[in-house]
C-alpha cells in the first residue's frame, strides 16, 4: 500500500505538471462550411458583454451583398443591443459600402497597397483571435488571453497610423 501511495502521489504530480504547461497554450479550432463561419461570427456576439469592443479587418468581399448568409440571424440585433463597439481596418473598395455608424470606426489601407483584397477577416475579440477565408469557407478560432492582446497592439497601432495619415 506504501509503495502504491508513492507511485500514485509521484503520477498525479507528473500529470498536474503536464496540466499546468498545457494550460498557457492557445487552444485552436478549426472550422469549416458557411455553418461553421456562422458560428464564429456567433460567438463574436455571444460571448461580449455590453458595451465591449473588438477589432476586425476586412478585405475585400468578392460578392458584398451575400455577406449576410455568413452572419446568424441575431448577429445584428444582438450587436446593437449590446452596443458593441468595432474598429475595422478595411479597403477603399469595403469602405465604400459602410453607412455612418457611431459604433463602427473604420480606416482604409491606401489603394496603392494592392494587399487587401485576399477574402479574408480577422476578428480580435475578448480573449480569441478568429481568422475566417471566404474563398476556402474555413476559419479558425485561437483562444489565448495573450495572443489575443498581443494581436489587439498590432491591429491598434496600425489602426492609430491609418487614421492619422486620413484614410
Amino acid at each position: 500500500i506504501e509503495e502504491f501511495t508513492k507511485q500514485s502521489e509521484y503520477i498525479i504530480d507528473e500529470l498536474s505538471g503536464i496540466f499546468h504547461k498545457k494550460k498557457d497554450q492557445p487552444a485552436l479550432t478549426l472550422k469549416e462550411w458557411v455553418e461553421e463561419i456562422r458560428a464564429i461570427h456567433s460567438d463574436l456576439v455571444h460571448s461580449l458583454k455590453k458595451w465591449d469592443v473588438y477589432y476586425r479587418y476586412s478585405s475585400s468581399f468578392r460578392n458584398y451583398s451575400d455577406r449576410s448568409k455568413y452572419v446568424p440571424s441575431d448577429y445584428f440585433k444582438l450587436q446593437k443591443d449590446k452596443e458593441l463597439h468595432r474598429y475595422v481596418i478595411t479597403s477603399e473598395e469595403m469602405k465604400q459600402y459602410r453607412v455612418w455608424n457611431p459604433l463602427r470606426d473604420v480606416v482604409s489601407i491606401p489603394e496603392g497597397f494592392d494587399c487587401f483584397n485576399d477574402n479574408i477577416t480577422k476578428l480580435i475579440y475578448g480573449d480569441k483571435v478568429a481568422i475566417i477565408d471566404y474563398n476556402s469557407l474555413s476559419g479558425w478560432i485561437i483562444e489565448s488571453a495573450r495572443f489575443a492582446e498581443y494581436e489587439k497592439k498590432i491591429f491598434l497601432m496600425l489602426y492609430k497610423l491609418l487614421k492619422k495619415s486620413g484614410q
